[in-house]
């Protein structure tokens, strides 16, 4: 007994994953750099990996909702508090992301649109009564954030001296 604990801890330190069926609904789900190939593309969909750029596309649209779901939970779960686990400003930056990416997305499936009411209902099944802290409200926004999309940095840069 001890020693299959032993092994699990260390398979769990060095990074071994688990099944999809054993994930956490709503942590960060994975290392979010197993979720995507090197141009941004989903490489997990569900139970199999997609085949079809439509299938990517709709993965990578509900991966967005998923982190979104979980950062206006965040939002809405310190509302009328002192100490929030995300602010105004950081949930509408999460707000646009998430908009540019379905934006993204449809424009690259458009033959056949994407079911993003059925997707969102999916994303948000679960989240009622999620426990949240800070550490992983700001580790889903900034997982959310660095999805690739066309929008690029929604802050503007100037030479100021």
């Amino acid at each position: 007994m001890l020693v299959k604990l032993i092994a699990v801890a260390i398979a769990l330190l060095l990074g071994a994953s688990c099944p999809a069926s054993a994930q956490v609904a709503y942590g960060a789900p994975r290392d979010p750099k197993s979720l995507y190939d090197n141009h941004g593309n989903a490489i997990y969909y569900g139970d199999f990996l997609p085949v079809t750029s439509r299938e990517k596309s709709a993965q990578k649209v509900y991966e967005a909702f998923r982190y979104y779901a979980y950062v206006q939970y965040c939002y809405r779960s310190r509302e009328g508090y002192m100490a929030v686990y995300v602010n105004d400003v950081e949930l509408d930056r999460a707000r646009l992301k998430t908009k540019e990416i379905q934006s993204d997305q449809q424009a690259i499936s458009s033959d056949s649109p994407l079911d993003t009411e059925g997707m969102w209902k999916r994303a948000t099944k679960n989240i009622s009564g999620v426990l949240v802290n800070r550490e992983s409200c700001q580790l889903n926004l900034n997982t959310l954030l660095r999805f690739k999309s066309s929008g690029g940095s929604s802050v503007r840069l100037e030479k100021d001296f």
